[in-house]
C-alpha cells in the first residue's frame, strides 16, 4: 500500500482506467455484464473517486491562498499582524506548490486523454484560488518592501507548473 494517498489515488486511477479500456477493446464488457451491474458506470465510478482523492492531496496549498481567517483590509495601512499573515500565505503556498509539483512531476498517468483531464481540472482550481489572493493582498497591498521574495509566481507559471505534472520526460 502506499503511504502517501495521492499517489496511490493515482495507482488505482491507472489500474481502473487500464481494466475500463481493455474491456472496451476486447469487447468483454457484455461478459462482465453478465456478472456485474453496469460495470462501464462502476469503473467510470472508481476512476472519479480516486481523481477527486487525488485532488484532495492539494488542498494544503490552495488553503495558504484561502481568504479564510484573513483580516479584512481596512485603510492603506496594514499592520505588523496583517503584514505577516500575507507573508505567510505567500510563502506557504510557495513552498507548497514547489514540493508538490517537484513530487507528482515524476508520477505518470500512461493514459494521455485523462493526464490532460487531470491537469487541467487541476489547474483551473489552484489558477482561480491563487489567482482571487494575488489580485486581492499582492496588487495594491503594501504588506512588503520585497514581494519578489513573497510573489515568487504569476498565475500563469503556476499553470505551467501544473501542465508539468505527470511528466517523466520534464
Amino acid at each position: 500500500m502506499y503511504e502517501d494517498l495521492a499517489l496511490g489515488a493515482i495507482f488505482l486511477h491507472n489500474n481502473y482506467n487500464y481494466i475500463l479500456k481493455s474491456l472496451e477493446k476486447s469487447e468483454l464488457m457484455q461478459l462482465v455484464s453478465v456478472t456485474q451491474k453496469d460495470p462501464d458506470s462502476l469503473y467510470r465510478e472508481h476512476i472519479e473517486q480516486q481523481i477527486q482523492i487525488y485532488q484532495r492531496s492539494w488542498l494544503k496549498v490552495i488553503d495558504y491562498v484561502n481568504d479564510r481567517n484573513m483580516p479584512p483590509l481596512q485603510g492603506a495601512k496594514l499592520k505588523d499582524k496583517e503584514r505577516q499573515m500575507i507573508k505567510e500565505r505567500f510563502k506557504g503556498f510557495n513552498e507548497g506548490l514547489d514540493e508538490i509539483c517537484k513530487i507528482q512531476k515524476s508520477w505518470a498517468i500512461p493514459d494521455k486523454r485523462q493526464r490532460e483531464r487531470i491537469r487541467q481540472s487541476q489547474k483551473k482550481i489552484v489558477q482561480e484560488a491563487y489567482g482571487a489572493f494575488l489580485h486581492k493582498y499582492g496588487t495594491g497591498v503594501n504588506f512588503t518592501k520585497n514581494p519578489d521574495k513573497y510573489i515568487k509566481y504569476s498565475v500563469e507559471h503556476v499553470g505551467e507548473m501544473i501542465e508539468r505534472l505527470f511528466d517523466t520526460s520534464a
